[in-house]
């Protein structure tokens, strides 16, 4: 999966203190506050969003119950496996095979690794 990571709520929390703690205290205005915040959240989106998205940044994990999903080396895989963002956990879903059905039952479901056999994988 690409990404950074799970969601982390503690620099939000930590920035709606500082800006509570800035305006209750004087120091400065509801508006400088407001810049300041949006300054924290646009950087939080470049960093886990747009940053590792146009570098190509790619984490590699181990993920036990995905992995019991058969592997297809031959790119036939329709299984897909991504990183829930906001949920903290992977998700595997199944491509859209057009108008058949996605999963018939007693079929199986295959993700893909790459270009690898299992015995590589292994």
């Amino acid at each position: 999966y690409s990404g950074t990571g799970a969601f982390d709520p503690k620099p939000y929390a930590l920035t709606l203190f500082l800006v509570a703690a800035y305006v209750g205290g004087g120091l400065g205005t509801i508006e400088q506050a407001a810049n300041g915040a949006a300054l924290v959240l646009c950087g939080t989106v470049l960093k886990d969003f747009v940053f590792p998205k146009f570098l190509g940044s790619r984490k590699y994990v181990l993920c036990p119950y995905i992995d019991m999903a058969n592997h297809d080396g031959t790119g036939l895989a329709r299984g897909n496996v991504a990183f829930e963002y906001f949920a903290d956990g992977y998700s595997l879903s199944v491509l859209d095979g057009g108008s058949s059905p996605i999963v018939r039952p007693q079929s199986e479901v295959f993700i893909s690794y790459g270009p690898r056999s299992n015995d590589q994988l292994l």
